[in-house]
């Protein structure tokens, strides 16, 4: 895990779960040890938080937690709500086919999102033009290089690096 600093776990108990996390892992083999520069950030998604404690409900709150954005923990949960039924289907097969198979389905999932993307952010953020100019004030757009790293571009202009 070179280069990563900070690692989040979202899941249902982990107020109970992050509880001496350290010492049950030091039980484990060397390779599966957590490097100690790891920050491990435990939190709780949303839609599990109101059952918790109110001592819970601050600790382990996306809500209070910086550098999350406005995420509800609750992705990985629609992912397998939708991917239950494959179970029995793939009880019996060879572990080759069921990676095949499991993989068809997880794939199809990812392209279905994708494509439903442009729809949701229309749907989700009709307001995300005010609030990028309210973000760069000159009116500039953030694009993405080739290399991956973001640039500031006047409005209009889209910076593109020439090939060469």
């Amino acid at each position: 895990m070179v280069g990563i600093a900070e690692v989040l776990i979202s899941y249902d108990i982990a107020c109970q779960y992050s509880r001496n996390f350290q010492t049950r892992f030091l039980q484990l083999p060397a390779f599966l040890l957590v490097p100690l520069h790891l920050l491990i950030l435990f939190l709780i998604p949303k839609f599990h938080l109101p059952v918790h404690k109110e001592e819970c409900r601050y600790n382990f709150s996306f809500n209070y937690t910086k550098q999350v954005g406005r995420t509800d923990g609750e992705g990985i949960e629609r992912f397998w709500g939708a991917h239950n039924h494959l179970s029995g289907s793939t009880m019996r097969m060879t572990p080759g086919s069921r990676l095949d198979t499991l993989n068809f389905h997880f794939n199809d999932w990812n392209w279905r999102k994708l494509c439903k993307m442009g729809q949701a952010y229309s749907i989700f953020f009709p307001n995300s033009l005010q609030l990028l100019t309210r973000q760069f004030p000159a009116g500039a757009v953030l694009t993405g290089q080739r290399d991956g790293s973001p640039t500031l571009s006047p409005p209009g202009r889209l910076s593109r690096k020439r090939r060469r």
